[in-house]
């Protein structure tokens, strides 16, 4: 007997005020997005001054040692994500490419 393996609709869970879902253009991976509870002022991946990371962005689900989300500024095309820390204590923050944020 064989079992069907079910993967959730990504469209699914985004039911709070504010909650969304973007799709990486480069991977086709969806991932759960909404407005983060708490702001966070970073520059963006491409250096300049500091804008405000609004959302955050659910990159695992059973994260072991290490945070579920990451703060995110998210635009129609784009998304600036902050992804680690660097030695110097500076964020490193990657440029995502997104399509269908909704």
């Amino acid at each position: 007997m064989g079992y069907q393996i079910l993967t959730p609709d990504p469209h699914e869970r985004a039911t709070g005020e504010g909650a969304f879902y973007i799709q990486h253009r480069e991977t086709g991976h969806w991932f759960y997005a909404e407005r983060s509870p708490e702001l966070v002022l970073a520059p963006p991946a491409h250096g300049g001054r500091n804008i405000d990371y609004l959302h955050r962005i659910e990159v695992a689900h059973d994260p072991v040692g290490m945070s579920r989300w990451r703060a995110a500024h998210i635009g129609k095309t784009v998304a600036y994500v902050i992804t680690d820390e660097g030695d110097d204590g500076r964020l490193i923050v990657e440029r995502w490419p997104i399509k269908n944020p909704h």
